[in-house]
């Protein structure tokens, strides 16, 4: 007997298989799932099941019947941190998991007394960004704003 063996993907963006096509009964398969670039591959699927019958790339199974399995993938999630150089000196937003390609948005509010500099990625200067606002869009590793922002504390007028 002959077997069609099928294996979809549930987004053609995020990757391919191969390895789809009429096998005899009882015969090994190997099906494969290839996956691009922003996408990690979360396993292969039968009947719309939650759980994958297999976690890694390649598949294999011996046919015993027409079988159908899907191939997932998901988009990549980066973190975004977000830090300040001061804690009196202000607040600071948009810290957070975002999807691969995500716009984000940072703002740094000052609080009186205190004026913003900028963001930083480590020492160095990133942005001063508009308003204290900043936009970002991680997409191939996390983005640690690790010195976050700098405050610079306004110094007092003194009349001469």
């Amino acid at each position: 007997n002959v077997y069609k063996i099928t294996a979809d993907v549930n987004n053609s963006k995020a990757g391919s298989t191969s390895g789809s096509g009429n096998c005899n009964y009882n015969k090994e398969v190997t099906i494969i799932a290839t996956t691009n670039p922003r996408y990690t591959f979360l396993g292969w699927f039968e009947d719309g099941s939650a759980t994958p019958v297999a976690t890694t790339a390649t598949y294999t199974f011996v046919v015993g019947e027409d079988k159908e399995v899907m191939a997932k993938w998901a988009l990549n999630e980066y973190t975004v941190t977000v830090n300040k150089s001061a804690d009196a000196a202000g607040s600071v937003t948009g810290a957070g998991t975002y999807n691969h390609g995500a716009s984000v948005e940072l703002t740094a509010t000052t609080n009186e007394g205190y004026t913003f500099d900028g963001w930083y990625w480590d020492d160095y200067y990133y942005s001063k960004g508009r308003d204290g606002k900043q936009s970002v869009e991680p997409d191939t590793s996390n983005l640690n704003i690790r010195r976050g922002n700098r405050f610079i504390e306004k110094q007092a007028e003194t009349a001469e």
